[in-house]
C-alpha cells in the first residue's frame, strides 16, 4: 500500500492533468456540476437562469426602440 502510494505521488504526469484533479474540477465547474445537483437546486439554477436571460432581453429590446 505504501509503495503504491509513493507511486503515485512520484507521479511525472502534471498536477492539474492527474484525474482526480481533473475530477474536481469538472465538478465544481459551472457549466458541468448541474448533474450533481438534486432535483430542486436543478430547477432553482435553471429559472434563475432563464429570468436572468428575460430580464436581459426585454431591458434591450425596449433599448432599441
Amino acid at each position: 500500500m505504501t509503495s503504491t502510494l509513493k507511486l503515485f505521488l512520484l507521479c511525472p504526469i502534471p498536477e492539474n492533468q492527474k484525474p482526480i484533479n481533473e475530477y474536481i474540477e469538472l465538478k465544481e465547474n459551472f457549466f458541468i456540476n448541474w448533474t450533481t445537483f438534486t432535483n430542486s437546486n436543478y430547477i432553482k439554477k435553471f429559472f434563475s437562469i432563464y429570468f436572468f436571460w428575460f430580464l436581459l432581453v426585454f431591458i434591450f429590446n425596449f433599448d432599441l426602440k
